[in-house]
């Protein structure tokens, strides 16, 4: 695992919790060392601090999720002491997976390992679960037709759009649910996701939409948290499924 701080104590701390717990940790004082250690070996885990000088840890995993390099893939923790929307936006749209808060707890960091691990055993390329949350045969399809690249564009301006979404209707005022753009911007992504075969957010925001057509989001808004963790789900499932489409051409 991979442990990216500037702040020595940080580190410290996060490093004897992980080897406490059995893992080999390496460690990064920034964002340059994080990005150049992470171009030359493959980790497990990598956990990013966010707030870092030279290169920030949202833009050092958007350049990994960028590269051909062994860590396109990696799951990507973020770890910060700022969780509002507009950061946890910021942090998911730059293809991580996850926000630890900091001060980091040895109870929240073992349920988020536990989380991750119970993800990867239970999600293969072909299972019911895995097909759940992404229709496989059509993101073949649209990689067949389009190439992974562009496959791979479309599919990332979608979760960002849907995060962007998402945490707009948790952070504004009801009344904001009446705006025909914020409408438009819901049937938008309900189309999207149906287009790319995204099963579990397509559901979540048929819901969010029926809500917002019927007015009765601000009394249902448990349908935001359920359409955020399909968000993070899709991600991780997205993220795995074309890195196998890749291995495979």
């Amino acid at each position: 695992m991979l442990v990216v701080d500037d702040n020595k104590i940080n580190r410290l701390l996060l490093t004897d919790m992980l080897q406490g717990l059995g893992h080999s940790v390496s460690e990064a004082e920034d964002g340059s060392i994080a990005l150049e250690a992470a171009m030359n070996e493959r980790f497990d885990l990598i956990l990013m601090d966010i707030s870092m000088p030279y290169i920030d840890g949202t833009e050092v995993s958007r350049r990994l999720r960028e590269s051909d390099g062994p860590n396109r893939t990696t799951k990507i923790i973020a770890q910060t002491a700022h969780a509002s929307p507009n950061d946890q936006e910021k942090i998911f749209s730059s293809g991580m997976q996850g926000v630890l808060t900091k001060p980091i707890s040895i109870e929240a960091l073992q349920s988020t390992l536990a989380t991750l691990a119970e993800k990867e055993k239970f999600f293969t390329f072909d299972d019911l679960a895995y097909r759940s949350v992404f229709e496989t045969e059509k993101l073949k399809g649209l990689v067949r037709a389009n190439g992974v690249g562009p496959t791979d564009l479309v599919l990332d301006e979608l979760l960002d759009e849907a995060t962007s979404i998402i945490l707009r209707l948790k952070s504004c005022d009801a009344s904001h649910y009446r705006e025909k753009a914020l409408k438009t911007r819901v049937h938008n992504a309900v189309g999207a996701c149906a287009s790319l075969g995204a099963n579990a957010l397509h559901r979540s925001f048929r819901k969010i939409e029926d809500c917002l057509k019927n007015g009765t989001l601000s009394s249902s808004r448990d349908f935001l948290d359920t359409a955020e963790r399909s968000l993070v789900e899709t991600r991780y499932v997205a993220s795995n499924l074309m890195s196998q489409l890749r291995q495979a051409q």
